[in-house]
């Protein structure tokens, strides 16, 4: 017995691009509607919001085209380098950023995407207020040098997005809120 069906609504430009995309599958549109909303469904159940999947992936194809493939690191190759070259990544990932948002909220959240996809795999980012970037299982030393070069990566980056900044140190990290223009 297969499952009964229900109607959908949607608007005509979506319903247009739904076909197409079906057609590059050799798909029909009934199966690729229905295989799209439940990994959409999936990921939200889980907790992942569609747009941050959507600002990762935009991110991660800027990277790549930027810095070619990405490579994961151990720790003193980062802190091997200095802070002109963080304030360098910064400004050019934010020049390609700059690009893809069309509002001022959709800039905020690719810059914060990306600060996020960063730091993440050196400490702990969180959202609230603003952004809170933090290296509390690090040494001290290794903190602090990690506090200036995530200082330098962001106010570069949002700088070269248009994006006015406020950056304040905290103990081991920072807090990073995005001003209204």
């Amino acid at each position: 017995m297969s499952p009964s069906r229900h109607s959908c609504f949607m608007e005509s430009g979506v319903y247009n691009r739904l076909v197409e995309a079906a057609k590059k599958r050799n798909m029909s549109v009934y199966k690729y509607t229905n295989e799209l909303v439940s990994r959409a469904l999936d990921l939200e159940e889980s907790g992942i919001s569609l747009e941050s999947v959507r600002s990762y992936a935009l991110l991660l194809e800027s990277l790549s085209k930027y810095k070619g493939r990405i490579a994961v690191l151990p720790f003193d190759a980062v802190l091997n380098t200095e802070v002109p070259h963080w304030e360098g990544l910064g400004r050019g990932l934010g020049l390609l950023l700059r690009q893809m948002g069309k509002t001022k909220e959709e800039l905020v959240s690719l810059a914060a995407s990306a600060i996020k996809f960063l730091f993440q795999f050196m400490g702990e980012v969180s959202y609230g207020d603003g952004m809170s970037i933090s290296f509390p299982f690090l040494h001290v030393e290794m903190q602090k040098r990690l506090v200036q070069f995530a200082k330098a990566f962001v106010i570069a980056l949002s700088s070269s997005m248009g994006l006015e900044v406020e950056v304040r140190e905290e103990e081991s990290g920072l807090e990073v809120k995005f001003k209204a223009p």
